[in-house]
């Protein structure tokens, strides 16, 4: 993986706007692989390189501004992970210095870099074919029964992380499916928020690849369903709700279609849905596997435990993985933000968590109703489990992207002269 490495840095010294937007489009949501360096993951080398390059090239020169709704609570929440290595135990400051640059700042500089439509365009079709290849790659999974690339990974040694796909688990009645990504909940939330993305373009009479896009829009909510994860399944639910928040969108022959489509599907597999509304409202009730309520609150008890110790910032970076549950095999993955946040950063860190989000909502509402919901879909979908493998890098790239694409596309092309 050391020579992928090597390709990307070359590519960004060579093209560094493309090769951001492909970083951000593809390694950004496969951030398991290894760089080939021990301990170092490819998107977090990569993210690093590309802001130091960010600087040392000159782009900082022709700034898109950037609201401060969105950097006081990215300030403020940054701030808190370190104090929390300053009062807990872990003192991981690089660690989280190199979290903090790919969570936030890459963003910013992805953000800087979509300067005009073409950037836009060239932006989104790589998103397009790439969740493409992992719609059709979960399809190929499915219909063999077991991921070959999980296990040709782990063979190979390229992951460096959490890695699903590497055993043969179903759930309502599915095999459980992450393609190319780092885990089934990953690529369900992932495909429920571009999912959003896509539809929210369309409506707007935004086409970025008018070839791909109808396929999107059914593999999509397919991998949603080959997850199997519940929580990513109301993280879909909310995602349809925000689209029909829209007046434009409610309008539209698109949400006509979306609906008459839903409602063929609901009556055809009508007792699939049954079963699916309990196992999410009633998990005890339903002979669907998974999270129960009980084991929900004795995480919360061994969570409570930990946090008693720290309780405004936490116990630093990285203590859940690395001390609690290793000591506490009944915490499993510590399956709710809330937990994790709680450990590692306190409530203060986790207040601002949210706070973020909030924020990111609001700022998102003045280009698009639809839009505000991404950043609410997924911290609820991070609040009712760990999705692996989705950072908050995520759903803030996504939703810079699609309202830059509404702010160049339904404006005039001045917009692209100012910068703005």
């Amino acid at each position: 993986m050391i020579i992928v490495l090597i390709l990307f840095i070359l590519f960004s010294l060579y093209d560094y706007k493309r090769a951001v937007f492909v970083t951000a489009s593809t390694l950004m949501f496969t951030n398991n692989l290894s760089s080939g360096i021990p301990g170092v993951k490819l998107f977090y080398a990569v993210a690093i390189i590309q802001v130091l390059l960010y600087y040392l090239q000159g782009f900082y020169k022709k700034l898109i501004h950037v609201s401060k709704l969105l950097l006081y609570p990215a300030i403020l929440l940054i701030f808190s992970y370190f104090i929390s290595n300053y009062v807990g135990v872990m003192h991981s400051y690089a660690k989280t210095a190199v979290n903090v640059i790919a969570w936030f700042f890459y963003p910013y500089v992805v953000y800087q870099m979509l300067h005009t439509r073409k950037d836009v365009m060239f932006f989104g079709k790589s998103l397009c074919v790439f969740f493409f290849f992992v719609g059709i790659y979960a399809l190929v999974e499915l219909s063999i029964g077991y991921n070959v690339y999980s296990s040709f990974a782990e063979k190979m040694g390229i992951i460096q992380g959490e890695l699903g796909g590497l055993g043969q688990t179903e759930r309502f009645g599915f095999l459980r499916c992450n393609s190319f990504l780092p885990y089934s909940s990953a690529l369900g939330m992932n495909s429920a928020l571009i999912f959003s993305c896509v539809m929210i373009l369309k409506s707007a009479n935004i086409t970025i690849l008018s070839s791909i896009e109808k396929y999107l829009l059914v593999l999509l909510p397919v991998c949603v369903l080959l997850c199997g994860t519940r929580s990513q399944f109301v993280v879909f639910i909310i995602c349809l709700i925000g689209l029909y928040l829209s007046r434009s969108f409610r309008r539209s022959q698109l949400a006509i279609s979306l609906m008459l489509v839903g409602i063929i599907i609901a009556v055809s597999f009508m007792s699939f849905f049954q079963e699916l509304a309990i196992s999410i409202l009633s998990p005890e009730k339903s002979s669907v596997g998974g999270s129960s309520i009980e084991m929900r609150l004795l995480q919360f008890e061994i969570t409570e435990y930990y946090w008693s110790k720290s309780p405004w910032f936490g116990l630093g970076r990285n203590f859940t993985w690395e001390v609690a549950i290793p000591q506490n095999p009944a915490l499993l993955g510590a399956e709710s933000i809330v937990f994790t946040q709680l450990m590692d950063h306190g409530l203060v860190g986790l207040l601002l968590y949210y706070t973020f989000a909030i924020c990111l909502a609001i700022w998102c509402y003045k280009y698009s109703e639809s839009l505000a919901i991404l950043p609410i879909a997924f911290i609820v979908g991070k609040t009712l489990s760990t999705v692996v493998g989705v950072e908050y890098n995520i759903p803030i790239i996504l939703c810079l992207f699609v309202a830059r694409a509404i702010t160049l596309f339904k404006g005039s092309k001045k917009h692209e002269l100012q910068y703005s």
